[in-house]
């Protein structure tokens, strides 16, 4: 439920705190200035509201607690109390164990007091994990003291608890039924009272919600260090009490689930313009209500009416501190600087000169702020929030170029509106880079960061590409620039001054390469030279070789030609002809008179065909014994001649064989020269291209 004053607020709370559930939460919330405190304040000064309680506690400054037993030991300590006897013996009990057991281990486990320590801590986000839980258990020999430790939450409450039963409720032996007991006596009345909640941090709200599922779902029987012999143990707590918790914030609401748990958001918003003119007509006649610096916030009136000078200034500047109540002191510049901006990312703070924030501080610092919002192109300021702020900005900053500001945001918008963070700040960096060696600059200047070779191949629209060069386009280094100018005012002298330094090194590293190249290309065409010289005594050898091997060839061919007149000639086929020869003559002697009388027409004219058959077969048969019996006689001249020739056969297939590896050592040197002379060229080629480098970088 919403409401636009603070009477109707109040009646509403009393109401609701009326209703019959035994545990009630009021979550009330509203922007900076609409009376929520004002409206509590005024709550708890009703006498009638106030003493139908038996206690009650208001706690405001939550920044004063840095230790959780710090809550412990004060969480009734600032209230109004009814009772003047009331005492906090146990909760105080508690408190002094807890630090005798700190003191203790401090002396005997400085780790594991340390450990401890940060988990105790309100603003600390350690747990007590199954780690820490382990090292207790091992490390903390005391029973009760390893219990307070392992248990501080529930113990902390069971004191509270126990205070509040021995003030109000004493469990004494004299009782025989507790039921009875419970019948005859009204439950303790209890009221909460947290304001600024909205600064509450999750270790308190954990206490909060176990304080009050001790209240809904424990049992007497329950609790750890109380044993309530003899009594009906199956009591639960609640029995013994009724809360009702005011929690006052801007937008944080408790909302917790449980036995007899009712809760409720009331909202308190800045009145309609016309009733805060009507109200404050009279009083401020001449001032315009719902402009500059009241905007229509009634606190903000009663401010204005109460001052004598500078009425506007320090109105505005009251609001701001107001709205920037929440926000760590170190980041409260640095947000009136975002008033500057219709719209902001984290681009834009960091022009702010006075603080940078990397990604995660941005993201938290957003985050925890109830007047920021996201918009189209990041985070925007409230509407009110924004004129306050802004006001205020012109009293601080009147030295910044605003306009050059918003320009320049304005132009990041339209050029980087899709970069994350970490591309923008890549793309930035190399804006101070008229052309850069791709590989050069990510290992010596950016740390071979990874991004830098995504953004490279991501958004290649942006570069200018010749080779391994990169150049940003001027449409994109040119406001990059600008905005570096502002940005980095403290440093830019320091990064020109390192990339000059890395322009020296690169040109140093370019020349000494090439010097390298240069000695390389000579020593190649020395090399080259020997292999000439090599082959070229390589080639006469062959040459020398090739005529030798022609003289053996003829030698070869002569010593073949002598042995003509020692080599047979019958070959196979004469051989078959010559025994072919020899049957037929056979033949025909046993049939020559039949042969006679076919030839001469007369049987006893076979003796003539025996003769001629004889003289034939010695013509035929004798040439091959003429040359028998003249190699039998020439032997030793045909054995010189075999062996001459064998031996000029081996030195023959021995020559050639040396020829044949020559000629092939010839053509890898052949092979070798080329590849030389082809690497020559390419370093050849290379020093031209280091020498283009050098050009270019000369230009950074």
């Amino acid at each position: 439920m919403k409401y636009d004053n603070k009477e109707d607020l109040i009646n509403q709370i009393k109401e609701f705190v009326s209703q019959r559930e035994k545990f009630k939460i009021v979550n009330i919330n509203g922007e900076f200035l609409t009376g929520k405190t004002s409206a509590i304040q005024e709550l708890i000064t009703d006498i009638d509201f106030i003493n139908q309680y038996n206690v009650y506690s208001y706690v405001n400054d939550w920044e004063k607690y840095n230790y959780l037993f710090d809550i412990t030991s004060d969480f009734f300590e600032n209230s109004n109390l009814q009772h003047p006897e009331f005492t906090f013996n146990e909760s105080k009990y508690f408190v002094k164990s807890f630090f005798d057991t700190l003191g203790t281990l401090n002396i005997s486990n400085k780790e594991l007091f340390n450990e401890v320590n940060e988990y105790l801590l309100i603003e600390n986000s350690k747990q007590l994990d199954d780690s820490l839980k382990s090292k207790i258990q091992s490390s903390v020999k005391n029973d009760l003291k390893k219990n307070l430790l392992l248990n501080y939450f529930e113990i902390s409450i069971e004191c509270l608890i126990a205070d509040l039963l021995n003030n109000f409720f004493p469990l004494n032996n004299q009782i025989e039924s507790l039921s009875d007991y419970l019948l005859s006596r009204e439950p303790i009345k209890i009221l909460l009272i947290f304001d600024d909640a909205q600064s509450v941090s999750p270790k308190i709200e954990k206490w909060f919600e176990l304080f009050f599922s001790y209240m809904t779902t424990k049992k007497l029987g329950d609790l750890l260090l109380y044993d309530y012999k003899g009594k009906d143990t199956q009591i639960k707590l609640g029995e013994f009490f009724t809360i009702d918790l005011l929690y006052i914030s801007r937008n944080k609401s408790l909302n917790l689930v449980g036995n007899d748990i009712r809760s409720e958001l009331l909202e308190l918003k800045y009145p309609q313009n016309n009733e805060l003119t009507e109200t404050y007509k009279e009083l401020l006649p001449d001032v315009e209500i719902v402009g500059l610096p009241i905007l229509g916030i009634p606190t903000l009136a009663d401010f204005y009416s109460q001052i004598e000078e500078e009425k506007d200034n320090s109105t505005a500047i009251y609001a701001v501190n107001h709205l920037l109540k929440y926000v760590p002191t170190e980041y409260q510049r640095l947000i009136i600087f975002a008033s500057l901006f219709d719209e902001f990312t984290l681009k834009e703070l960091n022009l702010f000169e006075e603080i940078e924030l990397n990604e995660m501080e941005f993201n938290k610092l957003i985050s925890d702020l109830d007047f920021i919002s996201n918009s189209e192109h990041g985070y925007k300021l409230n509407e009110k929030s924004k004129i306050l702020l802004f006001a205020v900005y012109q009293l601080i900053f009147e030295e910044l170029d605003s306009m050059r500001l918003i320009n320049i945001s304005n132009t990041l918008k339209s050029h980087f509106h899709s970069f994350s963070n970490i591309e923008f700040e890549l793309i930035r960096e190399l804006a101070y880079f008229k052309n850069f060696d791709k590989s050069f600059i990510l290992e010596h200047y950016f740390n071979n960061d990874r991004n830098l070779t995504q953004l490279l191949e991501n958004r290649t629209d942006m570069f200018d590409k010749d080779k391994s060069f990169y150049s940003l386009k001027s449409e994109y280094s040119i406001v990059l620039m600008e905005y570096n100018k502002i940005r980095d005012r403290v440093i830019k002298d320091d990064k020109k001054n390192r990339i000059e330094n890395l322009n020296s090194k690169y040109k140093a590293e370019i020349e000494k390469r090439n010097k390298v190249l240069q000695d390389d290309v000579i020593n190649v065409g020395n090399e080259i030279k020997e292999f000439i010289n090599e082959k070229e005594l390589m080639d006469g050898e062959s040459e020398d070789l090739g005529k030798i091997s022609i003289s053996l060839r003829n030698e070869i061919n002569e010593i073949d030609n002598n042995l003509k007149p020692f080599i047979h000639q019958n070959s196979k086929q004469k051989s078959t002809i010559n025994f072919v020869a020899l049957i037929v003559s056979v033949a025909i002697i046993f049939n020559s008179d039949r042969i006679a009388e076919l030839i001469f027409g007369n049987s006893s004219d076979f003796d003539l065909v025996i003769i001629i058959t004889f003289l034939l077969l010695i013509v035929l048969y004798g040439n091959g014994l003429l040359r028998y019996f003249r190699v039998k006689f020439k032997s030793e001249e045909l054995h010189t001649l075999k062996q001459s020739k064998s031996n000029k056969e081996k030195e023959y297939e021995k020559l050639a064989s040396e020829l044949e590896i020559l000629n092939a050592d010839i053509r890898a040197k052949d092979s070798k020269i080329e590849d030389l002379k082809k690497h020559i060229e390419r370093m050849n080629k290379q020093i031209f291209e280091n020498k283009q480098k050098l050009e270019k970088s000369s230009k950074n």
